[in-house]
């Protein structure tokens, strides 16, 4: 969510109260524009979330519709990607395995003896990008 205009402890409190109120996680992020912060997620399902809890507010927000609905937004790329890529197929990846804390222990392990994401991805049986976006989920928690 870039709402850069709101100070860090402006969107801190808006995190809380998103979790408190609809059980959605985001967290704060730097950015160089605005006030330096955004909100955003770290996990495809929280993404999602987020568009259920909007869902019921398309019918007076039309306009929003390809950023508040996956169908529209989906349909959208669908079209966009056909006419450059005629051949291609779009396929959707829905999250459905979440890594174990054991896992989680042998990426940090692995990372901090500097094997490279290919390789730990073919350790863990999991997609280069699967662990390039958990590496960054997990060091931001770090932080």
């Amino acid at each position: 969510m870039y709402l850069q205009a709101f100070s860090k402890e402006q969107l801190e409190q808006l995190a809380v109260f998103l979790f408190e109120r609809f059980n959605v996680n985001v967290r704060t992020s730097g950015t160089p524009s605005g006030t330096g912060y955004y909100l955003k997620t770290t996990k495809v399902t929280d993404t999602f979330q987020i568009l259920d809890v909007l869902k019921p507010y398309l019918t007076e927000l039309p306009d929003f519709a390809y950023k508040l609905d996956w169908e529209t937004r989906l349909a959208s790329e669908i079209a966009h990607h056909k006419i450059s890529h005629p051949d291609y197929t779009v396929r959707v990846s829905i999250p459905a395995r979440p890594y174990s804390s054991e896992e989680i222990a042998l990426l940090i392990e692995w990372k901090h003896q500097g094997v490279n994401d290919r390789e730990i991805a073919r350790r863990l049986n999991r997609t280069y990008w699967s662990v390039v976006y958990k590496w960054q989920d997990v060091k931001n928690r770090e932080a």
